[in-house]
């Protein structure tokens, strides 16, 4: 017999499913590592979207707490001023708030892109939404106090655990 010690080998051809079958195997590969590639891409972009928006609620919080301490600085200096020429802390916060209420009407109609927004318009309104602030001003004081175990004494004109006599 002949014993075969190397052979070189130069050219393969293997049958036609076969060729079909290794390029199907190669192809799903590399859709495979495309898709891969892909879902990261797109979760880099749904990361980056997200520390956007958070940043920029940052900002907007940042934003509307400077704003909002502006506005008590100035809405204290106005108490001042119109303490310094003899009108009372009641009258100044309801000058105060009629003055916003105003503004915040002046505000709305000058947004063309505002929607309707029904506000009480009459001049009694603002001293009645005044009342209600300080109504529930006092109530929540009255409440935290009662929360922290300091109840305020009970009104003196009346007493309702007792009868009418």
């Amino acid at each position: 017999g002949y014993d075969i010690i190397k052979a070189l080998v130069t050219d393969i051809d293997p049958d036609e499913q076969v060729k079909h079958a290794m390029n199907r195997i190669n192809a799903a590969e590399r859709e495979k590592t495309a898709a891969e590639y892909e879902s990261e891409a797109q979760r880099i972009r749904i990361v980056a979207v997200a520390k956007a928006e958070a940043e920029s609620k940052k900002l907007q919080g940042q934003g509307i707490a400077d704003q909002r301490r502006e506005i008590a600085k100035g809405l204290e200096e106005s108490v001042r001023m119109l303490n310094n020429v003899d009108i009372n802390s009641h009258e100044a916060s309801a000058l105060i708030v009629v003055t916003q209420h105003y503004d915040t009407l002046h505000s709305v109609g000058a947004n063309n892109r505002s929607n309707l927004v029904l506000l009480p318009n009459s001049p009694t309104a603002a001293s009645g939404m005044l009342n209600d602030l300080v109504a529930a001003m006092t109530t929540a004081n009255t409440i935290g106090e009662a929360s922290k175990g300091n109840y305020p004494p009970p009104p003196k004109d009346h007493d309702h655990n007792r009868p009418n006599k």
